[in-house]
C-alpha cells in the first residue's frame, strides 16, 4: 500500500526532480497542510479530512500557480471543513473552486460564477451573487419555499455532540431530559437513525 510520502512524491518524481529535492518538496508540502510527520502512514488509514490535506499536498509539491478544487468540503464535518478553509485561505495560489457549499464559497471566493445546465448564468462578486436569493432559488442553490414554521421549534443535535455514544442511547437520554423539563409539550417524530424532537413554540 502506498504511504503518504509515496503519494506526495509522485508528482515531483515524474517532474524529474532529484531524490533530495523530492524529499524536500514532500516535507515542505506536508508542513504547509499541517501533516508533518505523516510520511510513513498508509494513505488508506487516514481520515477523510487528512486525505484531503494530503491530496492538496500532492499538488503543492509541484509548485503550481493555480489550484483547481472540485467540491473540497464534501463529506467533511464542520470543524474539519473550517480547518480546510483556513488552510486554503492562507495559500497564495490562485484558486478555482467548483462547489455547492455556499459557506465555503463566501469564505474563500471574491468572485462567483453560477453555471446551470452547462451555461454561465451569472458572473459577479460573491457578496452580490450570494445576496440575490431569488437568483439562488432559480438555480437550485436556495430553498424555493420561504415558508416559516412559527408554530414550533426544533432541537437540532449535531453528530459531534454525540461523540462516541450510541445514537439511540443519546436520543433516549435527550428525550428523557426534555420530557422531564417540558412534559407533554414534547412530541417525537421517528426518523432513522436519530429522532427529531419537536418542542411547542416558546417552551425553550
Amino acid at each position: 500500500s502506498p504511504t503518504v510520502f509515496d503519494d506526495v512524491a509522485f508528482g515531483p518524481i515524474n517532474m524529474g526532480c532529484a531524490y533530495h529535492e523530492v524529499r524536500s518538496r514532500v516535507t515542505q508540502a506536508l508542513d504547509w497542510v499541517g501533516m508533518s510527520g505523516a510520511e510513513l502512514r498508509f494513505s488508506h488509514h487516514l481520515s477523510l479530512g487528512e486525505k484531503k490535506r494530503v491530496a492538496i499536498a500532492t499538488v503543492l509539491s509541484m509548485s503550481p500557480d493555480i489550484l483547481l478544487l472540485d467540491e473540497p468540503s464534501s463529506n467533511l464535518d464542520p470543524r474539519t471543513k473550517w480547518d480546510l478553509v483556513d488552510l486554503l485561505e492562507g495559500r497564495p495560489e490562485t484558486k478555482v473552486i467548483a462547489s455547492h457549499d455556499l459557506e465555503l464559497v463566501r469564505a474563500l471566493c471574491p468572485r462567483t460564477i453560477i453555471m446551470d445546465r452547462g451555461k454561465v448564468v451569472v458572473d459577479g462578486t460573491t457578496s452580490e451573487v450570494l445576496s440575490n436569493i431569488e437568483l439562488l432559488r432559480d438555480h437550485g442553490l436556495a430553498r424555493r419555499s420561504s415558508k416559516v414554521y412559527e408554530s414550533s421549534q426544533y432541537v437540532a443535535v449535531h453528530e459531534t455532540a454525540i461523540g462516541h455514544m450510541n445514537p439511540v442511547k443519546f436520543c433516549g437520554e435527550l428525550l428523557s431530559y426534555l420530557r422531564r423539563k417540558y412534559g407533554k409539550r414534547v412530541k417525537v417524530f421517528q426518523e432513522s437513525p436519530i429522532d427529531k424532537i419537536l418542542l411547542q413554540k416558546n417552551t425553550v
